[in-house]
């Protein structure tokens, strides 16, 4: 999801905003500071991924409602800064829209022309702690709001599908295998049961196999008590 919020109408919600912009301008001598908020799902990713890499794409439109990229009054460098608390954009206000922190917060530098584009955007930091803390997206604000400055992006609700924000994000699971016998000792020649849990993915062929150790406890010579053939 994606949201603006203005400070110029604070109660204002602007539904389908296709504008991503962070900008500050004037609307009839009145100064008006822009900012936008950004929300990926990451309900695919599973609870045990670890992230490897997150690359944010966004990309200049011409926009109907706002100014492109400007540096009419200095810098229009940026921040990406990871929300705090939820949001929604059917409900979001300049007065309501969540708190962001400098932690990890990602540098758009000033733009070198009116329509560049902003791809691969290194975001790894950012996302790995949403992965930890909660994942409410980012918001995007001019490092410095200061009127007659502006960069802006497609959001995702524009028409045009080629412009709209993208995020890669690369990850991968470790496998790993636990056991609990739940037992602490057993007579010689008895069956014994060994419940395991695997996570990660194994692939087809896969052999779970249960090793007994020495009496000190090592592996070095483990002996082979049972096995399974599984991917689970």
């Amino acid at each position: 999801q994606c949201g603006g919020a203005v400070s110029l109408a604070p109660n204002t919600t602007y539904l389908n905003w296709q504008d991503f912009v962070a900008t500050a301008w004037t609307n009839n001598s009145q100064i008006a500071t822009d900012r936008s908020l950004m929300q990926f799902d990451f309900s695919l990713i599973p609870g045990n991924a670890i992230i490897d890499s997150a690359f944010l794409y966004l990309y200049w439109y011409p926009s109907t409602s706002n100014i492109g990229h400007s540096t009419l009054s200095g810098s229009n460098a940026c921040w990406l800064q990871r929300a705090l608390s939820s949001w929604n954009s059917n409900t979001l206000t300049w007065n309501n829209q969540p708190a962001s922190t400098a932690t990890n917060e990602i540098s758009l530098p000033m733009s070198t022309n009116d329509t560049e584009n902003y791809p691969n955007i290194n975001i790894l930091p950012m996302v790995q702690d949403m992965i930890a803390y909660g994942n409410y997206g980012f918001v995007f604000l001019l490092q410095t709001e200061v009127h007659y400055r502006s960069m802006i992006f497609s959001s995702s609700y524009t028409s045009d599908s080629s412009v709209m924000p993208r995020l890669r994000i690369s990850y991968h699971i470790t496998n790993s295998i636990q056991t609990n016998l739940g037992i602490e000792s057993i007579c010689a020649g008895s069956s014994l049961l060994v419940p395991y849990t695997a996570v990660g993915t194994f692939i087809a062929g896969n052999n779970f196999i249960a090793q007994l150790s020495d009496a000190n406890g090592a592996f070095i010579f483990p002996q082979n008590i049972g096995s399974i053939s599984s991917t689970i």
